[in-house]
């Protein structure tokens, strides 16, 4: 399927593609005259990709989480990916940026600690190995067998081959973030340790 517009010095042809799922503009110029056909022959001078995917990403993490060391910073790690384009998880924390542009990145993670008393958990932000600035924020767990879903999003501009990571840390080496299995009366899916997800906050639909 395709649709041609013209003007006086060049003409188009939007294509889609069928095989790359595209939408093209091909661009032409006049080139010879044709004695044949009686008319100027054309040239494809250039191609753009109009359709656009924007990037995202949705994963998880099924193992439980744990703090061997209290008050060193430990990245939350995501082993499952269930959907993603132009996003990956590398190393088992890092969120790798295959395209550069304006973010939201949205986690949640199912804290626990096992013993008695008030602890403290610190969660920020992380973006080529070095702290974002201001991206800090501290709960409180209380008592024994205490639980928290902390969930927030962060908007941050990346470059290709930027990462970003979500530390934590506590004083108490009972913290972790804790994974389930299924459970009964009623019947109830798994919880994972961690959530995440990241999307584009734009489209491009020329590049």
């Amino acid at each position: 399927m395709s649709l041609k517009i013209g003007d006086d010095n060049k003409r188009y042809l939007i294509k889609w593609n069928g095989v790359s799922s595209e939408l093209e503009l091909l661009t032409y110029d006049y080139t010879t005259w044709n004695a044949t056909s009686s008319q100027y022959d054309m040239a494809l001078t250039s191609t753009k990709i109009l359709s656009y995917t924007t990037p995202y990403l949705y994963g998880y993490d099924t193992a439980t989480q744990s703090n061997p060391t209290g008050s060193i910073a430990i990245p939350m790690t995501f082993n499952t990916v269930t959907a993603t384009h132009s996003i990956n998880i590398i190393d088992g924390s890092k969120i790798y940026f295959e395209e550069a542009g304006t973010y939201n990145i949205q986690f949640s993670a199912q804290f626990d600690k096992t013993d008695a008393g008030d602890d403290e958990v610190d969660i920020w932000f992380s973006k080529n190995g070095n702290d974002i600035p201001w991206s800090n924020s501290t709960i409180t767990l209380h008592g024994n067998n205490a639980k928290a879903l902390p969930s927030w999003n962060f908007v941050e501009n990346v470059n290709v081959g930027d990462y970003i990571e979500i530390y934590w840390s506590s004083a108490d080496t009972d913290m972790r973030i804790l994974s389930r299995g299924t459970q009964s009366s009623p019947n109830r899916p798994q919880t994972p340790s961690t959530i995440i997800t990241v999307w584009q906050l734009y489209t491009q639909y020329i590049k």
